[in-house]
């Protein structure tokens, strides 16, 4: 795994959470698929 792939993979959790909280959506990161819950 290259360091830009392995950065950006490591980033992903976080960016994700604050784009949660910028949106007001929660965000749960753990697990090997994406998915939501519906709403």
């Amino acid at each position: 795994m290259s360091h830009a792939f392995r950065t950006l993979h490591q980033a992903m959790p976080i960016v994700a959470a604050a784009l949660g909280r910028k949106f007001g959506v929660p965000v749960a990161v753990g697990g090997d698929e994406a998915c939501t819950d519906g709403n």
